[in-house]
């Protein structure tokens, strides 16, 4: 049985008991294949000829294998940046423990702040206390782990202690935490390093291994993305109680329009919902260049209280009609068009009571 006692990212220890015939991380199995030896070479009869070989997948053997082999390899798996936070992205190549936000909708367009109160949320969550090294990084006070084992005499090699059996494993280290906006600050990038970082394994000090440097560090990022996540959720269900403004003027082609104070991103599921909500049919549609196409007919009122349709009428023609969106500053401009024209304003007012209604009702959902 080996027992394993863990730290928390405080000095507080917790104990874990568990059974094992090896750490988590320590590879098991059949490692006869870590002492095979290169075969001799192929040796052909004199009265054959010896056919041509390529060296395309010659393994050199001469040179001497840097590296931990079988039984001391390290089969932790690296820990693995999770974006769930809306407008949250890593890119391909990225070497560090980063993660890039987007200003999405209930971040006030300050998506700098709004990463930094969910970071300082974290951390007073965690107990870890920070002092601000300049306008775009903080760096915590030392963070102390500590981790007992005890391990069973043929798994101990893995460990290099020789025969020990009791060992303790000790990490202290800072975590750097740092934004880097860009010049129009709507898209920030977010870097945990560990600095100050040391480990003593039984009294003993070494390096933090690069593969638990790394879990440690996207340990916190993924606790800060799912604080951008909750606070951003939170902020957008607030503004789900607010009601959407909707003003009858007009587009950019002084057309008559609708003028949603919404951007377009929210605009546009808002929209097709409310349309189907008051009798305007989607038939089809293509976001790519914001149309809805519609078809309207006056509501049946079926039969015994069994069927019909569930919207009032409009004192509209019944038809096919396209409604589109287009960006109209930070908001969204709604035109209807028939027959490849735009409706009249008489005809917006028609419906603009129904329509602000269902939006109204929509958002809140």
């Amino acid at each position: 049985m080996k027992l394993t006692r863990v730290a928390t990212l405080v000095a507080a220890a917790l104990a874990v008991s568990a059974c094992s015939s090896s750490p988590k991380d320590q590879a098991s199995g059949d490692f006869d294949y870590a002492k095979a030896q290169q075969p001799g070479k192929l040796e052909i009869p004199s009265q054959l000829d010896r056919p041509s070989g390529q060296s395309n997948y010659q393994i050199p053997v001469e040179r001497e294998f840097e590296g931990p082999i079988g039984q001391q390899v390290n089969v932790s798996s690296p820990r693995l940046i999770r974006t769930v936070a809306s407008g949250s992205r890593m890119l391909e190549d990225e070497q560090q423990s980063t993660v890039y936000f987007d200003v999405v909708d209930g971040m006030d367009n300050d998506v700098v702040n709004f990463v930094w109160q969910a970071t300082n949320n974290v951390l007073q969550r965690h107990k870890l206390q920070w002092e601000k090294n300049n306008e775009d990084t903080w760096i915590t006070k030392p963070v102390n782990t500590v981790s007992e084992f005890e391990i069973e005499d043929q798994d101990a090699s893995f460990w290099s202690f020789s025969d020990e059996t009791d060992y303790k494993i000790e990490n202290s280290f800072r975590y750097k935490i740092q934004q880097n906006p860009a010049d129009h600050r709507r898209t920030t990038a977010l870097t945990i390093e560990l600095t100050d970082a040391e480990q003593l394994k039984n009294g003993s000090p070494q390096a933090i291994p690069e593969l638990t440097r790394n879990n440690i560090e996207v340990d916190l990022l993924n606790k800060i993305i799912s604080e951008v996540n909750r606070l951003q959720q939170q902020a957008v269900a607030g503004q789900r109680n607010q009601q959407i403004p909707l003003e009858l003027a007009v587009n950019k082609s002084n057309e008559p329009a609708f003028i949603m104070e919404l951007d377009f991103d929210n605009a546009w599921p808002l929209t097709g919902l409310a349309l189907e909500k008051i009798g305007l049919r989607v038939d089809d549609l293509n976001r790519d260049t914001g149309v809805y196409y519609v078809e309207y007919s006056e509501p049946e009122s079926g039969f015994l209280f069994i069927g019909g349709d569930d919207y009032e009428p409009l004192d509209i023609e019944e038809g096919d009609y396209e409604v589109r969106l287009v960006e109209f500053g930070d908001d969204t401009s709604v035109t209807v068009m028939l027959d490849g024209e735009p409706v009249s304003e008489q005809w917006l007012q028609a419906i603009q009571g129904a329509f602000e209604n269902a939006l109204q009702e929509q958002n809140k959902r």
